[in-house]
């Protein structure tokens, strides 16, 4: 019975669909992008070419892709036109056009280095006389070997040698024309060749040599040291459409120094990921590490380069290079020969400051690609704000009139790494205060020191005690001063080296010898200062957490010297109403929540008595309300309010009140 039944469907389709004999030496696969493994254009594409003077409808003919065990059969309108060529989209989603088709990713898989592709006039994949074409490379017993040899289009063992092909390079059939031989298994291999210059859609041309090519490129090169940000990076950037593995890819320095990435390593469409040099840290998608003592970081007279596998002397698998500086490196001669340098060429980067780096502009292929930035953005596009060096001041203590010397004047800094600790030894913070101007006094942090992921060091200003991992003493060094002053950071003690600066703020009149070196290395604005009118004794400056100038700075009545910024607000007992702190509600109170509304003048320290109507928000409502309730006899402010009893208040929703003196008197 069940036999009956297959004669029956065999009958079927005699009927149905024209003849595997008439399709035969007529319908081909003729070209194919395999995506061998590492990066490329991403596209995997297979071409197929009608030699015939006939259209042919592919779906009414029945005609299947396979490569197991996945299989793809033409949808209903595929029409290829004598000479025509259909291009087929392996593994993804699209738009279907004319002579372009999706496979769509439901039980597809991706094509390998070592694989194969047949075209069947059926569905029944074990039939070789219904096996139209066939090409396997990169390895013998590939799937459907066995029936392309019983069909006569194979010999057993035998297979296209890829080794030549590159990301980007195709794999090309020679006899893709009307006077090309009958293919048979004596000549099937012969071919093919690999291509350098794909022509998916188009005719083939002569098989050009295959040259590494992608959709990845070199973004950014971060110089910087540790201290910065947290190691020097090669930063990549994907420009193409699709996701690309960077698997098999290495990157190198100088040519000798080689790390490659892991199979499986990924970068989306447009994905910009830093990979960080020398370091450990904690893989994900927006970051990469060679690891610790097995790569060396960048110099200022270097190279680096990118490679399809670790033969960093074979031009065809050069994919990117850039030297800069004095550095002169052994690869650029590789890179001279495929045309992607220029002989004795190097980016200048004598403008380059410590938190600097070198930006890809594009637009050539040589230096003249490349420019100075010293704003870099590792992880963000090149023309992003700029990020805080790894090592920040955090917080600044000033207590001119403390008792308690140990905690007298302090210098918190902080590590924004959460994946890594950052050795901080010689790393140099100068201080100038305006109770002694000019005599700035620098201290260099001692051997040993190192602040852990996202930790906090203090350093004791000006005040001797025994070192801890949490607490570094400087012993004598001058006092700071709420007047005025500055801090600068350097990389080391050479505190002249204008390009070691590393951070800065200044307070006050902004007095010191660093000022200007601050505002040449665009780490600190000019005539910008930090404001000191709310400055009372225990206050601090506290950094929010971005940005190089004085709004990124708060004046803290709390200070929290060795923990977090962040701590929650204090609530002290307050006046409803009275914004200006004076104990008075006047219409003065409107006049300060006006200006700190749309002047700019300084935060209020109690944000609570500012809020007149009881909102939890302080805008124009409330100094209209307090006008309302003083000139035309409108509702009081709510409890507290002003006649009362100074009290404070902490409910959901609730403002801080950091300080009001009034009620303290």
């Amino acid at each position: 019975m069940r036999r009956d039944v297959l004669s029956l469907i065999g009958s079927l389709w005699v009927v149905l669909i024209p003849g595997s004999q008439a399709l035969g030496q007529r319908l081909v696969i003729s070209e194919v992008l395999f995506d061998p493994v590492g990066v490329n254009t991403g596209n995997q594409l297979v071409e197929i070419c009608n030699l015939s003077p006939d259209a042919i409808d592919l779906h009414e003919s029945n005609i299947w892709l396979r490569f197991p065990p996945a299989s793809w059969r033409f949808p209903e309108g595929a029409l290829l036109r004598p000479g025509g060529r259909a291009v087929v989209h392996v593994n993804r989603s699209g738009r279907r056009a004319e002579t372009v088709f999706f496979t769509g990713m439901a039980g597809m898989r991706s094509l390998r280095s070592s694989d194969s592709i047949a075209l069947y006039q059926t569905s029944l994949f074990q039939a070789p006389e219904r096996l139209l074409h066939y090409v396997q490379w990169g390895d013998r017993a590939q799937g459907g070997e066995e029936v392309a040899v019983l069909a006569g289009l194979w010999p057993q063992d035998v297979f296209v040698d890829s080794s030549a092909s590159r990301p980007g390079s195709s794999l090309v059939n020679r006899f893709d024309h009307e006077d090309a031989p009958v293919i048979d298994a004596g000549n099937a291999v012969a071919a093919w060749c690999i291509d350098g210059s794909p022509s998916l859609g188009f005719e083939n041309d002569e098989c050009t040599p295959a040259y590494a090519g992608s959709g990845v490129v070199i973004n950014e090169i971060g110089l910087a040291s540790p201290r910065t940000f947290g190691a020097s990076f090669i930063e990549l950037l994907n420009t193409g459409t699709v996701i690309e593995d960077l698997g098999a890819l290495s990157v190198t320095l100088d040519g000798s120094e080689l790390y490659s990435f892991p199979a499986g390593t990924l970068i989306g469409p447009g994905e910009i990921v830093p990979l960080f040099l020398g370091v450990d840290g904690v893989e994900s998608d927006d970051a990469w590490y060679t690891g610790a003592d097995v790569f060396r970081p960048l110099g200022r007279d270097d190279a680096c380069s990118i490679h399809f596998g670790d033969d960093v002397e074979d031009p065809t698998r050069l994919l990117a290079f850039v030297q800069w500086g004095a550095g002169v490196s052994p690869v650029a001669d590789v890179a001279i020969a495929v045309g992607s340098w220029t002989e004795g060429a190097a980016v200048d980067n004598s403008g380059l400051h410590a938190r600097g780096s070198l930006v890809f502009e594009g637009g050539s292929s040589g230096p003249d690609a490349w420019r100075v930035d010293n704003t870099p953005t590792p992880g963000a596009p090149n023309d992003a704000p700029v990020s805080p060096p790894t090592i920040v001041v955090n917080e600044v203590l000033l207590e001119p009139e403390g008792e308690d010397n140990a905690t007298r004047h302090a210098v918190e800094l902080r590590n924004r790494s959460e994946s890594r600790a950052v050795d901080v030894a010689g790393l140099t913070l100068c201080v100038a205060s305006s109770a002694d101007v000019g005599a700035a006094t620098c201290f260099s942090l001692p051997a040993g020191t190192t602040i852990p992921p996202a930790g906090l060091l203090v350093v004791r200003l000006n005040a001797v005690g025994e070192d801890t991992v949490d607490d570094i003493f400087t012993g004598g060094l001058v006092d700071l001063d709420p007047s005025g002053g500055e801090i600068a950071l350097f990389l080391t003690p050479d505190v002249d080296d204008t390009n070691n600066l590393i951070d800065y703020l200044a307070w006050g009149p902004g007095v010191g010898p660093n000022r200007s070196r601050a505002e040449s290395v665009r780490i600190w604005p000019p005539s910008d200062t930090i404001g000191v009118v709310l400055l009372q004794d225990g206050s601090s400056l506290a950094y929010l957490g971005e940005g190089d100038e004085s709004v990124s700075f708060r004046i803290d009545l709390s200070p929290s010297i060795g923990e977090s910024n962040e701590e929650v607000a204090r609530r002290e007992p307050f006046r409803r109403g009275d914004c200006n702190d004076d104990a008075v509600v006047d219409i003065s109170d409107s006049v300060m929540a006006f200006n700190f509304l749309f002047i700019g003048d300084e935060d209020p320290r109690c944000a609570n008595a500012c809020d007149a109507n009881r909102d939890n928000v302080v805008d124009i409502s409330d100094g209209v309300f307090l006008l309302n309730f003083l000139f035309r006899g409108a509702a009081s402010p709510p409890f507290p309010g002003p006649y009362g009893p100074c009290a404070a208040v902490a409910g959901l929703g609730e403002l801080f009140c950091n300080a009001y003196l009034s009620c303290a008197q």
